[in-house]
């Protein structure tokens, strides 16, 4: 499964991502890790809002775009 679509928005896997930017895979995971793309993990797989990888890659950040992803706090490990 190389794309999802959660809440009308497409979400793509790290390596489809990768393959469309010319990004490494590591480094889409990088945005992903620091909040500058928006990410959902489905099963064991990570999946990056296409169109803030779009917008990233091209300069164009908009305010409010973003999704916060909520924190859960267990063991004293910070979980996404």
């Amino acid at each position: 499964m190389n794309e999802i679509v959660i809440d009308h928005k497409k979400y793509i896997s790290t390596k489809q991502a990768a393959a469309l930017t010319g990004y490494a895979k590591d480094y889409v995971g990088h945005l992903r890790l620091y909040y500058r793309v928006p990410a959902r993990l489905i099963g064991r797989s990570w999946y990056v809002l296409e169109s803030a990888l779009n917008d990233h890659r091209h300069g164009n950040i908009t305010s409010g775009e973003t999704e916060e992803r909520p924190k859960k706090k267990e063991q004293g490990k910070i979980l996404f």
